[in-house]
């Protein structure tokens, strides 16, 4: 169990590594390719998840320019987007009409309100609230 956790580690740093020589216009419609910065910070992000028993599912590079980090469990989702500034924020969802978007510059603090909410199904404080309909 230890070394298919390590190397699914191994594979998102490789899988994010690999962003870098992404051109722009890589979706289709203009997109800028991940920056280095977003790069570095969703490898630490990646570890830091990791080191805090929270399983990483996939990261994928955003076509806002940077890489979403996807976390699921059960019917819960949330993802971490890193932008290419290093600025950050995170959404978490229980299905279509009830999910939030935050903000922070602590990526400690993105950890934990996102690993709370996979645990416990408690969406964080609200700073903004979506209405997918």
């Amino acid at each position: 169990m230890v070394k298919e956790k390590i190397a699914h580690i191994i594979s998102l740093i490789l899988k994010t590594e690999s962003f870098k020589d992404l051109p722009v216009g890589w979706d289709s419609y203009d997109s800028k390719p991940p920056s280095r910065l977003s790069i570095d910070k969703t490898q630490y992000l990646i570890l830091l998840s990791s080191s805090k028993e929270l399983y990483v599912d996939n990261v994928v590079p955003s076509v806002e320019g940077g890489i979403g980090i996807i976390f699921r469990e059960k019917n819960l989702y949330a993802d971490i987007e890193i932008y290419n500034n290093g600025e950050a924020c995170y959404v978490c969802s229980r299905g279509k009409r009830d999910w939030v978007v935050n903000e922070t510059h602590d990526f400690e603090d993105f950890i934990t309100m996102v690993s709370t909410f996979l645990k416990c199904g408690i969406l964080p404080k609200k700073e903004k609230e979506g209405d997918s309909a």
